[in-house]
């Protein structure tokens, strides 16, 4: 009988090991699949064009599926796995898809007859196209804390993790004004000259204009318009906002000849010991920089008539004379973004909601601006002449701490990080990176564009 029996008994034993040995190496090539889909999407960074980025994401699949899956595993052979594909019809995205199969050598069943099994295994990772809005602070305090070169590098390498010729690049660079150095384009890398040569050539100099910064690199999002695609903003500064670009009434006692608002920017003065303390105000001043590199960032303002006024005469002493001429700061910035919110405490000029001129109440309403850039960011305001707005963009930020403190509460609002006061969970998280020296700059960039190229995924 047990004869007998054994005709039954060892095929049942048989199909049970066999079966488990065909589970493990199953679960461990579709591991090895997984992981080289994953590797792949990610690769498709690397390369000056499409063609480039396809070879990279086919190789490095192929290297990852063999890494995660050892020759002679349960005595099966390395899988030779064909090409990878990729899929570029879906807009804005690309998928890399990997298959693999192995023949299995089995043990028992080889008494039915059946010495091997083959065991097929695939995976397919989506790579989104990235389009981000690269708004950098060079203010004067990164030239003071010798911070200027070393941002320069950190920026490059981050500028270096997105696919020239399919991801969008745009870089904002602020201080007192700001400019679109780079407007939105897929050849960042390419161009002439390229985001990194631009990166290279930069001046730090002048105060920090934060929400007017924050508003030109929304509206080159908003005016590329991909809502398929992952939109991006990062933020980069290395202190408080201390000026805000708007409309500024005149005193109908000024000495100025033309009595007209003046459409500028004006910003807070320090001593050089007391960095957070705000002394004096300055301006007005041309909101749009010239072209990279720089020569000097505080330039009078470029509309309407200033003969006379008391700080256009002999202007580079005289600039801090403004309020000799200005009635008030207005309760909105030049681009709608609120100056008078509760955020940071201001003094009004009257009951209509506009700011006393005083320095605490121009770097707070700078504050508030910036702020509530960093909402109406979310909220996908429109931006008139340029586009209906554009919902769904995730916010990163940088603070760089050495110049005498970076708000973090502010930057972790703008991002809509986790950690903030006003988190709104019903937006997209985005998160505060902070760098306490310019010695953790390149960690920090690092950081922010692995979470950005994790979003894409």
């Amino acid at each position: 009988m047990a004869a007998v029996m054994l005709v039954f008994i060892i095929p049942l034993i048989g199909l049970s090991v066999d079966a488990g040995i065909l589970y493990a190496v199953k679960t461990k090539l579709s591991m090895a699949c997984d992981a080289g889909a994953l590797a792949g999407a990610g690769a498709l960074s690397r390369g000056m064009s499409d063609a480039a980025q396809q070879a990279s994401a086919q190789a490095v699949a192929v290297e990852y599926i063999l890494m995660n899956f050892p020759n002679n595993y349960f005595g099966t052979p390395a899988p030779n796995p064909p090409a990878p594909t990729i899929d570029e019809s879906v807009p804005n995205q690309r998928s890399v898809t990997v298959t693999a199969s192995v023949s299995v050598p089995l043990y028992f069943l080889r008494w039915l007859g059946q010495s091997s099994q083959t065991v097929n295994a695939s995976a397919t990772a989506v790579r989104r196209d990235v389009n981000v809005a690269f708004v950098m602070d060079r203010s004067g305090s990164l030239a003071l804390s010798g911070s200027c070169v070393p941002l320069q590098q950190a920026a490059t390498f981050f500028v270096n993790n997105f696919a020239n010729g399919r991801d969008n690049v745009s870089l904002v660079t602020f201080a007192s004004s700001s400019r679109p150095d780079f407007p939105m384009a897929n050849n960042f890398l390419s161009a002439s000259p390229s985001v990194p040569s631009i990166l290279s050539s930069l001046t730090c100099t002048g105060d920090t204009n934060t929400s007017q910064g924050l508003w030109e690199g929304y509206s080159q999002l908003v005016a590329l318009n991909e809502p398929n695609a992952l939109n991006v903003i990062l933020l980069f500064t290395d202190g408080y906002p201390t000026a805000v670009t708007a409309t500024y009434p005149i005193k109908p006692s000024s000495s100025c000849s033309d009595h007209t608002a003046k459409t500028a920017v004006m910003g807070a003065g320090f001593n050089l010991g007391a960095p957070t303390t705000p002394v004096a105000i300055g301006g007005l001043w041309n909101p749009l920089a010239p072209p990279q590199p720089l020569a000097v960032d505080d330039t009078i303002g470029p509309v309407g008539d200033y003969a006379n006024c008391s700080y256009a005469s002999n202007w580079s002493n005289s600039q801090w004379n403004v309020s000799n001429d200005v009635t008030y700061i207005p309760s909105t910035d030049y681009y709608g973004n609120a100056m008078n919110t509760n955020y940071q405490p201001v003094t009004y000029y009257d009951g209509n909601g506009d700011i006393n001129m005083d320095p605490v109440s121009m770097m707070n309403a700078s504050w508030n601006a910036a702020d509530n850039a960093g909402y109406r960011i979310r909220q996908g305001a429109s931006v008139p002449g340029v586009g209906a707005g554009l919902s769904g963009i995730t916010v990163f930020t940088i603070g760089l701490g050495n110049a005498g403190g970076v708000p973090n509460d502010f930057l972790e609002r703008v991002a809509n990080d986790p950690r903030a006061s006003n988190y709104d969970s019903t937006k997209p998280t985005g998160l505060f990176q902070y760098a306490p020296t310019s010695a953790e700059l390149s960690e920090a960039f690092s950081t922010i564009a692995s979470q950005i190229l994790h979003l894409a995924k």
